[in-house]
């Protein structure tokens, strides 16, 4: 596997840490959480309500946050049901001040390893971090099938619990033919700026998720007084991606030589015909009955039948 920059200095950073982390790699230990209301609605869980639920390795990211801090975050894609589509992430944080909050961070990486069927307890010491990374990039690409419990805690029982039940086969992860396709609302249920709002409340989790997507998009994230403005500026560049390739995606153009209803403030409501689409502004040309041009998009637009 191809060694990037950023792999590179990931490894080379976390490896001057590597001895404390090291004498805790070995040892088995529980599963970790994230916060998410919107997540524990929509699937309806509580502490009295675990629910399974099969699932693929989407994606392993680690990487550094804006405190110097190294982490590691797994992302699980939901693979059958009707939340196919939903992903949950598990953060687990490999910074802290003292060396006893660096091992907690190790451990759990190591026990939620040890559940994704790597035995860490194996790994040389010497050979933590660049197996860590390793391990990491394999499922990326492997997309493995994992069996996750689900369930809530805390005293309003508004943070969410992650516990890795089990590897499933191949052919169990993938979803049914019968399977509906996600929405983008069930895909994202949660905006930049929402995380925006927990960082400000000292949410580190909610932090190092706007960071890591702060440097995927080169965006520094001193040009913003706080976590909220940052995060509201995500969300209009994601909404501006989404815009554009919706716009992409739809071809207009078989439109034109369409009668349609076109209703503005300006106008009111008038028929008129489409003569002509502009791929590169997404707008129309109609004409009214006096030959009246106006342009407009597809939106304004009702159409009934071809002329």
């Amino acid at each position: 596997m191809a060694v990037t920059n950023e792999r590179s200095a990931f490894i080379r950073d976390l490896k001057k840490k590597e001895k404390e982390l090291a004498e805790v790699s070995k040892e088995s230990v529980g599963g970790g959480f994230m916060s998410d209301e919107e997540l524990i609605e929509t699937l309806q869980l509580g502490a009295d309500a675990k629910k399974q639920f099969v699932t693929k390795v989407s994606r392993v990211r680690y990487g550094t946050d804006k405190n110097k801090n190294q982490y590691f975050a797994f992302n699980f894609t939901i693979s059958q049901g009707e939340h196919a589509g939903l992903t949950v992430s598990q953060f687990i944080g490999l910074g802290g001040k003292t060396k006893a909050d660096r091992q907690k961070g190790m451990k759990r990486l190591c026990g939620l390893f040890q559940r994704l069927d790597y035995d860490t307890t194996e790994w040389k010491p010497t050979e933590l971090v660049v197996n860590c990374v390793e391990a990491a990039d394999e499922m990326t690409a492997n997309k493995p099938g994992v069996r996750l419990s689900l369930g809530t805690w805390g005293d309003a029982n508004d943070r969410l619990n992650i516990d890795v039940v089990g590897m499933v086969s191949e052919s169990s992860a993938s979803p049914s033919k019968s399977e509906v396709a996600p929405t983008k609302a069930s895909v994202k249920l949660e905006g930049y700026k929402d995380l925006g709002v927990k960082a400000d409340d000292g949410d580190d989790d909610a932090e190092s998720e706007l960071v890591e997507e702060a440097e995927s998009r080169d965006i520094d994230t001193d040009d913003y007084e706080s976590w909220t403005d940052l995060g509201e500026a995500l969300d209009k560049l994601q909404a501006d991606a989404e815009d554009k390739e919706d716009s992409e995606d739809s071809d207009y153009s078989e439109y034109v030589g369409y009668e349609a209803t076109f209703n503005s403030e300006e106008t009111g409501e008038m028929t008129v015909t489409a003569n002509a689409y502009d791929e590169d502004t997404g707008l129309f040309t109609v004409v009214d009955e006096d030959d009246n041009e106006y342009e407009c998009e597809f939106s304004d637009l009702d159409f009934n039948e071809e002329e």
